[in-house]
């Protein structure tokens, strides 16, 4: 028994659909049992990408999600922020 299944770092992604996409996953292949939940790095920002000037404190919040074939998957995100200096002049505040 696993304390996680899986391992996931999601980043944005400018050129995805959802803005974002998984950098890294651990492991790399399905479990034998348990396939990693598909389109769950869309849930790793509740509220969105945005750029801000404004320190962001890091955030942590849960997930319980259902496939489509009744099997329930839990996620736990982390979230933290960076300055990124070499795009801040050419980033678009709010």
């Amino acid at each position: 028994m696993y304390l996680a299944d899986y391992f996931a770092i999601v980043r944005s992604d400018e050129e995805s659909a959802s803005g974002c996409k998984i950098s890294c996953r651990i492991p790399a292949e399905d479990h034998e049992h348990l396939a990693f939940p598909g389109g769950s790095e869309s849930f790793a920002i509740p509220n969105g990408w945005c750029n801000t000037k404004e320190h962001q404190s890091p955030r942590f919040h849960m997930l319980t999600n259902t496939n489509v074939d009744g099997t329930l998957f839990y996620s736990v995100f982390f979230t933290f922020y960076t300055i990124v200096q070499e795009r801040v002049q050419s980033l678009q505040f709010m």
